[in-house]
């Protein structure tokens, strides 16, 4: 797992060393608020901001928390009070620390924060697991898609798109081979799950970048 640290303090900087050293995270640190944090990186990072780097309006450090929704987010500062924490915390935020930085409550922290880490990582994974098999199905089986989801029986599919039931029968088989599944329930659950976390979290950009290699090569 990678973090990385954006604070001015010496003494905060070499406790997150130490402490990170202690749970094999790799670390880099940086004293000014870089232009390309918002890129996405192959893996979650563990993000720290301080807030001296960034300014100490909250709403500044709001707006960070809500568009790192592809990292964790762990804030610290020393004039954070509990309105505040809890506004970081529902906005993205996964943990908030007050400076000075208590030793023994950040170590207590660290399995938490790296089990967040881990949980985004899976659902970032079956995000682009999902994508890759929708995106293989054709725009006529899409059409028989988005009538299955409505619950739409074959007889009247056939009907609204001027094709024989038998034609609908072979897209629906191919659908559900597509999207590795055998039966109208989990196909639902399949394509509800997928809009679920590209609403959270976008495209997979990672699918997005197959998919674009594919079409050029």
């Amino acid at each position: 797992m990678n973090a990385l640290v954006l604070d001015l303090q010496t003494d905060a900087r070499n406790l997150w060393q130490s402490i990170f050293l202690e749970f094999g995270i790799r670390v880099e640190f940086t004293e000014t608020f870089p232009t390309d944090v918002y890129k996405l990186k192959a893996s979650p990072r563990l993000l720290v901001i301080d807030q001296s780097v960034v300014g100490f309006d909250i709403d500044s450090t709001i707006k960070i928390c809500t568009e790192m929704n592809l990292d964790v987010v762990v804030v610290t500062g020393p004039e954070i009070s509990v309105a505040s924490t809890v506004r970081l915390m529902k906005h993205g935020a996964s943990w908030v620390f007050r400076k000075e930085l208590d030793v023994q409550q950040v170590r207590e922290a660290i399995p938490l924060i790296q089990e967040s880490v881990r949980q985004l990582q899976e659902q970032i994974s079956e995000l682009c697991r999902l994508q890759s098999l929708l995106r293989h199905i054709s725009p006529r089986e899409l059409s028989v898609l988005e009538l299955v989801l409505d619950g739409v029986p074959n007889k009247q599919i056939a009907k609204q798109l001027e094709v024989s039931v038998r034609t609908v029968e072979s897209r629906r088989a191919k659908i559900y081979r597509k999207c590795e599944v055998t039966t109208v329930t989990e196909l639902v659950r399949c394509v509800d799950r997928a809009q679920q976390l590209r609403g959270r979290y976008g495209d997979c950009q990672r699918e997005m970048s197959e998919a674009t290699s594919q079409t050029s090569s």
